[in-house]
């Protein structure tokens, strides 16, 4: 791996932590760990935790490391580490052993970020350290040793650490001086006092040291630093065990503590919004729901009009039906007055009694058409009621489109059968309106019979006093026989096609209809879930205020404990 020179910035509330077995193998990872590391949780489990060591750090620091926290002592000091993609970084660690039962079965490694002046002093002694320039005081280390040791074993160690100079000063003074006797016997027991005294002053020190820093940690002071070196050696192994532990304490309820007002305020921040959004959700649920009623409200009015166009246009059907049948009626008539006009002009002799029947058949004929006309009048009224509808149809289908793009989203499925209404309203229209002209084309198609066959009735009364002129107007009246046919073919055609417009017509607004009830059951569906939404929307809100109790609980709890 290539070492870089950049350097990775902890940040003061980061806690890395991590575990390992008795071999150093990595057990556990926490996430400020893997985020500084840029390690994955898979590349460092089961991995050795000197996979971060830096080269710059020197063998023998972990070798008194090792040596310590194997003994079961608690280590701390200032380690440069590096990341998996080659930057390094500082931090103030904290070795302790992990026991079960009376075994160490592990050891966790609490570390945080370390000071400036700590890195500084940290450097000068490693690289002291690489170039082998680190020396002790013989004899202080030799003080500090028996000072480890306890004081009966310190007692018993000085007394033969004594004894073996003075019985050496009784030996070389055999074979070379009395004097040399005297100055060793005064020179190793001037030691005593200077040892006691060296003694009792440290622990006084330390003592103050320890208790001050157990007076702030039961005060809720979380930044209270420990600025002993734990590497001099003006401290018992029992006064650096206890400072040991109360710093792994420290920086690990510190850590703690610190995560824990970080997740509080994130929490409660969260609370706040999420109480907020589910107010505002389930306002907007409720009037969601209130219109969805009435878009519901509007279809069934949709529906009922729909009913009622399909009525109106099933009796348009049947009228149609009747007029077909007239114009038949009509047809037939007439074929049977040109066939009695060419029996009156072969047979004179009955003019007068054909005459009469041509009177009674015209008669008969005036009637029908008078039939046509106001069945045509009742059918036009009709169209009108037609068209109204459909202007009122298109009105709905605007309305719903409107409501529909409201809906947003939820609504686009009935934007859709919006615009199919539209379209359909728009060609009801159309055909609404050519039957309407077909209608009017053929009230005066009628209007215009009624005259010839009033001409034909007069010219019926004059036959009895003008019989000479009868051929003369046979031939007339049968030219407008075959004319009055051929127009009653055409109504005919066009009542039939009227017909087929009207059960088109009949047909889509079924489908309509069905496509209107289907809209209807999905829209009230649509309502039934909002309003399902809207109640969890409401328990979602009292949900959220039952979460910020233990939050603000929490947060008073710990409030006043200073990270």
């Amino acid at each position: 791996m290539i070492i870089e020179t950049k350097e990775i910035i902890i940040h003061p509330s980061a806690v890395l932590i991590s575990k390992t077995d008795k071999k150093g193998i990595i057990t556990y990872a926490s996430p400020d760990f893997l985020e500084i590391s840029e390690y994955s949780v898979g590349e460092l489990l089961g991995k050795p935790h000197n996979m971060i060591r830096h080269p710059d750090m020197p063998k023998e620091v972990f070798k008194e490391l090792w040596d310590t926290i194997k003994a079961g002592r608690p280590w701390n000091g200032i380690v440069k580490n590096h990341s998996k993609n080659g930057k390094f970084y500082w931090v103030e660690a904290t070795i302790s052993p992990l026991w079960n039962k009376d075994e160490i079965s592990g050891y966790i490694s609490v570390r945080k970020v370390a000071t400036k002046e700590k890195i500084q002093k940290a450097e000068k002694k490693y690289q002291l350290i690489r170039e082998g320039k680190q020396k002790k005081n013989p004899i202080l280390h030799l003080f500090k040793s028996l000072e480890k040791l306890g004081f009966s074993l310190r007692s018993q160690a000085l007394y033969t650490l004594l004894s073996i100079p003075f019985f050496s000063g009784i030996f070389s003074a055999y074979f070379r001086s009395i004097p040399l006797l005297s100055i060793s016997i005064i020179a190793w027991f001037s030691l005593i006092p200077l040892y006691f005294l060296y003694i009792s002053k440290n622990d006084s020190k330390n003592l103050s040291t320890i208790l001050d820093l157990s007076s702030k940690l039961a005060g809720g002071s979380m930044q209270s630093e420990i600025k002993k070196d734990f590497h001099k050696d003006d401290m018992t192994t029992e006064q650096k065990d206890i400072l040991l532990g109360l710093k792994v304490i420290l920086i690990s309820f510190w850590g703690l503590i610190s995560k824990i007002k970080i997740i509080l305020n994130e929490h409660k921040n969260l609370s706040k919004e999420m109480l907020e959004l589910s107010g505002t959700f389930s306002g907007l649920m409720r009037n969601q729901a209130s219109s969805y009623e009435e878009i519901t409200s509007t279809i069934k009015e949709l529906a009922g009009s729909m009913d009622n166009v399909s009525v109106n246009i099933n009796s348009q059907t049947v009228n149609l039906h009747m007029i077909n049948y007239s114009i038949a009626e009509i047809s037939e008539s007439i074929t049977i007055n040109t066939q009695e006009l060419e029996l009156l002009g072969n047979t004179l002799t009955q003019s007068e009694k054909k005459a009469e029947e041509g009177k009674n058949i015209i008669t008969e004929l005036v009637q029908a058409m008078t039939n046509v006309k106001d069945a045509s009048t009742k059918i036009e009224s009709i169209v009108v009621f037609i068209q109204e509808i459909s202007e009122r149809t298109n009105l709905l289908s605007i309305n719903a489109s409107i409501e529909s793009a409201r809906a947003g989203e939820n609504g686009k499925g009935f934007r859709v059968v919006a615009t199919e209404i539209s379209k359909l309203s728009e060609e009801t229209s159309k055909s609404v309106n050519e039957i309407k002209k077909i209608i009017g084309d053929s009230k005066s198609t009628i209007v215009q019979g009624n005259q010839k066959v009033t001409e034909a009735v007069k010219t019926f009364d004059d036959i009895n006093v003008l019989v000479d002129s009868l051929r003369e107007h046979i031939d007339t009246i049968t030219g407008k026989m075959l004319e009055q046919f051929e127009k009653a073919l055409s109504i005919q055609k066009n009542v039939n096609e009227a017909t087929s417009y009207a059960e088109a017509v009949n047909n889509s607004v079924k489908l309509q209809t069905e496509f209107t009830n289907e809209v209807f059951i999905a829209v009230e569906s649509l309502a039934n879930k909002t309003v399902d939404i809207s109640l969890k929307a409401e328990s979602l809100y009292d949900f959220s205020k039952q979460i910020m109790e233990p939050v603000e609980y929490i947060g008073k709890l710990i409030n006043h404990i200073d990270v």
